[in-house]
């Protein structure tokens, strides 16, 4: 058996920072062993169950390997055998600082069992034998994204028009952090229509593919509304709450989460204009000193 223990017990990492701590192995008897070795690897999976199939059928799945480094914790010094012994070794990785930050399956969508995209990282524990390989301890390790200037979040204007709808107004900034609010105002021009209303919502998007296969959601988040019988003309002030526990953004090869704010303006006839601005979200630093 292999017991792994963090140093401080982080709740995550980022890039540049060291995943250290100690692993212990302890074998009562003698257990065949040409190496033992600690890995810290990571991997993109994307997992999609076709609902059309015979529900015995399997999922299409298609992964990509974002890392892996190893460390030898033990050889053999006459025979291929480990044990009777209790081995304490300590270890240290230095965290890349291009790895994208791990995801899981958001649990405001419900997905179809075997339907899902993540990336994870973990530090894997492996005896070999000859050219076999097996596992005798893991834990997940979380990987957060490098923290970003809160200067870096600069007032974003926009203005643009969609299906004979003007709009235009300011995002109070482009970068935001879990529990922030995102505050601006938006004004619309409808030039021969009046509108109903409008809604300015806070979203996420999330996308992966296998194999070809592709699947695609939208979840709003929160959002405002402004339900008058007419704004067009008039500026409106809107304010979104990012919640705390908010995935991070990332950008893979078969896995993608984004968000964005959209807004959807009420026209006559049960018509409506859409509108939609990426935003970033980061764990944010009061300086460029990390």
């Amino acid at each position: 058996m292999a017991d792994i223990q963090l140093d401080n017990s982080p709740k995550s990492f980022i890039p540049g920072s060291i995943l250290s701590g100690m692993v212990e192995i302890e074998a009562t008897e003698p257990e065949p062993a040409s190496k033992i070795e600690i890995v810290f690897e990571g991997q993109e999976i994307a997992s999609i169950f076709d609902e059309s199939a015979a529900p015995d059928a399997d999922p299409v799945e298609e992964s990509i390997p974002l890392w892996q480094e190893a460390r030898v914790l033990w050889t053999p010094v006459v025979s291929d055998t480990f044990g009777p012994a209790k081995l304490p070794v300590s270890f240290n990785f230095p965290i890349p600082e291009h790895l994208s930050p791990s995801l899981d399956v958001p649990p405001q969508l419900d997905l179809a069992s075997g339907t899902f995209g993540r990336i994870e990282y973990r530090l894997v524990i492996r005896v070999q034998v000859e050219d076999l390989r097996t596992v005798i301890g893991q834990i997940p390790i979380k990987i957060d994204p490098f923290p970003l200037p809160s200067m870096a979040s600069l007032p974003m204007p926009f203005i643009t028009q969609s299906q004979g709808v003007g709009v235009n107004g300011m995002i109070e900034g482009s970068i935001f952090a879990p529990g922030n609010t995102i505050s601006g105002n938006v004004m619309v021009e409808v030039p021969k229509a009046k509108t109903k209303g409008m809604e300015v919502a806070l979203q996420f998007r999330y996308s992966f593919t296998a194999k070809g296969q592709y699947r695609d959601f939208t979840h709003v988040v929160s959002k405002d509304q402004e339900l008058l019988a007419e704004v067009s003309g008039a500026p409106w002030q809107f304010e979104l709450l990012v919640p705390n526990e908010a995935q991070w953004p990332v950008q893979g090869h078969l896995v993608r989460l984004w968000y964005e704010i959209d807004f959807k303006v009420f026209l006559p006839k049960k018509q409506e204009s859409h509108v939609s601005f990426p935003i970033l979200l980061s764990p944010l630093s009061e300086s460029f000193d990390f």
